[in-house]
């Protein structure tokens, strides 16, 4: 891995973090309304 690909993956957690957050309330909500 090179320095900047870390740079990379410091400066976006928030980024993915959101998209993680939002597709597993949609699985979630999903998963409840499947029930």
């Amino acid at each position: 891995m090179t320095k900047g690909r870390i740079a990379e993956l410091i400066g976006e957690p928030e980024s993915l973090r959101r998209v993680a957050i939002r597709c597993t309330f949609l699985a979630t909500i999903n998963t409840f309304l499947n029930i």
